[in-house]
Formats: structure tokens, sequence, C-alpha cells
């Protein structure tokens, strides 16, 4: 996880006090919870490549050896 040090806001500005980056983030959300078409989260979710593919979760839920534990 990689700390946040600053955030540039929508007028250009960069904050990077900690109070100032909540409410540049806070804002965003805010303006994302209300803008007109911000409910059409299936389009969005299409666009969201998943992090763990099927085949990932195949292989994740195969069964496993010792020796698989020690070579990981």
């Amino acid at each position: 996880m990689s700390p946040i040090f600053g955030i540039e806001d929508v007028d250009g500005r960069w904050r990077d006090k900690l109070d100032d980056t909540a409410e540049v983030i806070e804002t965003y959300y805010t303006f994302l919870s209300f803008h007109p078409g911000s409910n059409d989260f299936e389009a969005i979710i299409e666009k969201v490549e998943p992090q763990v593919t099927f085949e990932m979760s195949q292989n994740l839920l195969k069964p496993f050896t010792k020796e698989d534990v020690k070579t990981a």
C-alpha cells in the first residue's frame, strides 16, 4: 500500500496537508455520487478489469501439497 503525499484539486493546486487531501477526496467522490448519470455502474464495472481472473481463481482453488507450500 502506498501512502498519499498529496493530491491535485479541481483547480490544479497541489494539496499536501492531511485535511486538504481529505477534502479533495471527499469532494471528488461527492461529485461522482451526485453527478447526473453517475448511477450507471454497469457501464463502469464493464471497464474495470478483474484483479483475479477466472483462471487464476480456479488455480487458487486447486488442492495443494506440502511441497507446493515449500516452493511458494
